[in-house]
């Protein structure tokens, strides 16, 4: 008989984290804040990412070229989370980190990602200096990390 109640319990807790796992793909885009997004030509573009509970987990990767920049101060910004970030105070609400960064930026020394509302904003030394995107003939982005969601 106790071999029956383990087996259900174990059950009754598989369907539970069945219930709070979700995991997928997601399409990662280079966007700017407040303003007209840059021209791009991708070559590859790939996103996935996995839920659990209100906590989750992304990785992502962008190679490709900007061809122009369509706004004036060209913040840059990456946007297609696949869930709605919880933005704490200072926005430091994440644990996402740079993999890679090469030839996307006007400035990539201390670069870093702060998660807003809006997505993943790309700043400078961890203060309100964000960072600007350039164009390039060849640039290549990808990050990884965890983040919390109100979900």
């Amino acid at each position: 008989m106790q071999a029956k109640n383990e087996m259900e319990a174990i059950k009754s807790l598989n369907e539970r984290i069945s219930e709070l796992e979700k995991s997928g793909t997601w399409t990662p885009v280079l966007s700017c804040l407040n303003e007209a997004s840059p021209t791009v030509s991708l070559t590859s573009q790939e996103g996935s990412y996995l839920k659990l509970g209100k906590l989750v987990f992304v990785q992502f990767f962008l190679r490709g070229q900007i061809t122009a920049l369509n706004g004036t101060s060209n913040r840059a910004l990456i946007t297609g989370l696949p869930f709605t970030p919880k933005v704490l105070l200072n926005n430091y609400s994440s644990g996402l980190t740079i993999s890679t960064l090469y030839n996307a930026l006007e400035n990539e020394t201390n670069a870093v990602f702060a998660l807003t509302e809006a997505g993943i904003k790309l700043q400078k030394d961890y203060g309100a200096n964000t960072a600007n995107w350039k164009m390039t003939n060849n640039f290549i982005l990808s990050g990884s990390g965890c983040y919390e969601t109100e979900d």
